[in-house]
C-alpha cells in the first residue's frame, strides 16, 4: 500500500505486510538513449525548419508528438541531423500497436526513446496502464528507453515501473496552491 498523501490518515482492518522483491536500479542497466550524451533538447517542435534551427543551436534531442501528421518527415530529419528523438506515445495501451506499426521502419533505435505519459500523478492515471504501455513498447522495440515527466517528486516513485527516466516538470499553475508542487 502506497500513501501518496502523507497528511491524510488511512485506517485499515487486518493489514498484512509482504516483502516486495528488490528492483534493479543500476544506472548501467538502463537503456542506452543517454549513455553517451547529456540530453539537451526542446519540446514543441513542429516543422523540419524547427529541427534545423535546433541543430544549429547545438542541442541534441527533441520531443516529438507521436500523433503529428508530419511525424515520418520529422523522424527522417532527426536521423539526417543526428538528433535524438523522444516520441510521445499514445497514453492508452490500446493505441500502442498502430503507433508502433506506423514508426517501426522509420526509427533508429540508437536515437529513440519513448515519452510514455505526461504528469500522470496530477491526472490520477492508473499505474497499471502506464506500466502496460511500457511493456507493450518493450515487446515491440526491445530494450528502448522510456521516460515521462512528473510534477510532484513523489510521482517518480509512484510510477517507477512505468519508465526508465523521469523529468521534473514543476511549474506554478495560477489556479493551484504552491503546496501542490
Amino acid at each position: 500500500f502506497q500513501n501518496p498523501h502523507p497528511d491524510f490518515v488511512f485506517r485499515m482492518r487486518n493489514p498484512v505486510l509482504e516483502e516486495v522483491p528488490a528492483v534493479n536500479h543500476n544506472p548501467a542497466a538502463l537503456p542506452g538513449f543517454f549513455k553517451d550524451r547529456f540530453g539537451i533538447g526542446f519540446y514543441g517542435v513542429h516543422t523540419v525548419a524547427d529541427l534545423e534551427t535546433i541543430h544549429k543551436l547545438a542541442a541534441n534531442a527533441v520531443l516529438l508528438s507521436g500523433s503529428a501528421k508530419n511525424l515520418e518527415e520529422m523522424i527522417a530529419a532527426c536521423n539526417r541531423l543526428g538528433l535524438a528523438y523522444v516520441l510521445s506515445t499514445p497514453h492508452d495501451p490500446e493505441g500502442i500497436a498502430s503507433f508502433a506499426d506506423r514508426i517501426k521502419d522509420l526509427v533508429r533505435r540508437d536515437r529513440l526513446a519513448f515519452y510514455v505519459n505526461d504528469e500522470p500523478e496530477i491526472r490520477s492515471v492508473p499505474v497499471a496502464g502506464v506500466v502496460q504501455t511500457r511493456q507493450l513498447l518493450q515487446k515491440r522495440f526491445g530494450d528502448i528507453a522510456t521516460c515521462m515527466a512528473t510534477v510532484r517528486p513523489i510521482g517518480a516513485y509512484i510510477y517507477r515501473d512505468g519508465a526508465d527516466y523521469f523529468m521534473s516538470d514543476q511549474y506554478p499553475v495560477p489556479s493551484m496552491p504552491m503546496t501542490w508542487l
